[in-house]
């Protein structure tokens, strides 16, 4: 009879919240951990951009092609456009943005092209 009239003592009172304190903790580290997993993943995306972005910048100097045109390529936009430099009007300015499908710009990227003789 007396093993029914077992009382806790109040230490598992105490065990209890620092069993929930430890286990609140451990899932504020892990939210943590996966919010820099997304923004990580965000990072990756602007590298890709910025390396496509080059190689378009490369693609124009060759190519000679003037214009604004609109590319569509994985997870996101790049506008492209050129116009004459302001301050030196034989030069070429290409502007590139990258934004994802969102709009949030990822990269841009900034040129001075000296424009071959037809």
């Amino acid at each position: 009879m007396d093993a029914l009239k077992f009382r806790l003592k109040a230490a598992s009172l105490l065990e209890t919240i620092i069993a929930l304190l430890i286990t609140l903790t451990v899932f504020g580290i892990s939210a943590m951990v996966y919010v820099q997993l997304l923004r990580s993943g965000l990072r990756v995306q602007t590298l890709k951009a910025s390396q496509r972005m080059s190689e378009l910048a490369d693609e124009m100097r060759s190519s000679q092609h003037w214009g604004t045109e609109t590319f569509k390529e994985e997870g996101f936009i790049i506008e492209k456009t050129t116009a004459h430099y302001a301050q030196q009007p034989s030069l070429m300015q290409l502007e590139l943005i990258a934004a994802d499908e969102e709009g949030r710009v990822l990269a841009s990227h900034r040129a001075l092209i000296l424009p071959r003789d037809p």
